[in-house]
């Protein structure tokens, strides 16, 4: 099965480099029946922009999102972690046939930690 991350070809519109290796994330929203969530999950990729992760929950465009995401670490840093607290805007939600959802954030605002 073709991942829908991986199945455009048509030319890139994206207008930052995005890491796109899995991260694992603590996310935070209110899914589409309203319920608040605070869940481990797993981001598909992430760019200076945005990001994108999967979800078991339902989250509706236009909704906010939290998200602190574990980023590699690079030469030099004595095995220390990396992480960095993302908030921004839910842009679509789609659903897949084993009823996770992939969601497009873009970003407002993000701090280092």
């Amino acid at each position: 099965m073709t991942s829908p991350l991986t199945h455009y070809e048509g030319p890139e519109r994206r207008q930052q480099t995005r890491l796109a290796e899995p991260r694992p994330a603590r996310v935070a929203a209110v899914d589409t029946d309203g319920r608040a969530f605070d869940v481990k999950a797993t981001i598909e990729n992430i760019s200076a922009g945005g990001l994108y992760v999967r979800l078991a929950q339902r989250v509706a465009p236009g909704a906010r999102l939290s998200a602190t995401v574990l980023l590699p670490k690079t030469t030099g840093e004595l095995g220390r972690d990396n992480f960095v607290a993302t908030y921004g805007r839910v842009l679509r939600s789609t659903p897949l046939p084993d009823g996770t959802n992939l969601v497009a954030v873009e970003f407002a605002g993000h701090m280092f930690l």
